[in-house]
């Protein structure tokens, strides 16, 4: 902690397939095209290779925190590119946050990040590909992302227990070709804490786009309407 307002911090992701068993995915390529019989038309899909693919690396997240009031905090975070065995390049991201506590129990924040795409790479035979587009990297025209968050919460203080009680909207972009495909989601959720030890929450998103899924289809109009419903639960237990 530099100073009584300023607080910085640094974490360091391992990415080990040996240890994690979570650093690996699956690499799919396909083709598609038109087919013309007469006067019959339709569009064709093949699929020509699938793998799965391992990873190992490391990645490093830094931020920092500046109380501005007692009321009012500021936060920021980037997270620096990185590349995975070197075959896999993931880009910058950088985001900023402003949080607004008037009381103990109550809590608002708003939260914008930015994703650079053009940036996310595959390395493969001496070229460089975007796995968004399938373009050179060279050439992508993967468009950027910006997220924005705005979310609230409010403190039951009860005798033996704390019960949170939460809210949100949010903006969150999926990259593609040439533009974005906007998706919203709202949620809400709540919990309880019961002594120092336990600690248990939900949360209902719902997610929903309209006229996505279509962007990463250099070519292909075909888009969908999209609406997802999730719900996320947790139990924790303090040693």
């Amino acid at each position: 902690m530099p100073s009584p307002k300023l607080s910085l911090g640094l974490a360091v992701n391992v990415w080990n397939q040996d240890i994690t068993q979570a650093s690996s995915y699956r690499r799919a390529e396909s083709s598609s095209g038109m087919l013309a019989l007469g006067s019959l038309q339709g569009r064709f899909a093949r699929l020509f290779k699938e793998e799965f693919a391992v990873e190992d690396g490391y990645s490093v997240v830094l931020g920092g925190l500046y109380r501005l009031s007692k009321a009012w905090a500021l936060g920021a975070v980037i997270k620096p590119p990185y590349t995975l065995d070197g075959e896999l390049a993931f880009p910058t991201i950088l985001g900023t946050g402003l949080a607004w506590r008037p009381a103990d129990a109550f809590t608002a924040s708003l939260d914008v990040t930015w994703t650079d795409w053009t940036q996310y790479q595959y390395h493969e035979n001496g070229k460089d590909t975007n796995p968004l587009t399938g373009d050179p990297a060279a050439e992508s025209e993967a468009a950027d992302t910006v997220t924005g968050r705005l979310g609230a919460e409010y403190l039951l203080i009860r005798p033996r227990c704390l019960i949170p009680l939460r809210c949100g909207l949010g903006y969150d972009p999926a990259p593609g070709v040439d533009r974005t495909d906007d998706f919203y989601t709202a949620s809400v959720g709540a919990g309880v804490q019961l002594g120092k030890r336990w600690n248990v929450d939900i949360a209902y998103e719902f997610r929903w786009g309209n006229q996505v899924n279509g962007a990463t289809l250099r070519g292909i109009e075909a888009t969908q309407n999209l609406r997802q419903h999730r719900v996320l639960a947790s139990v924790i237990l303090y040693f």
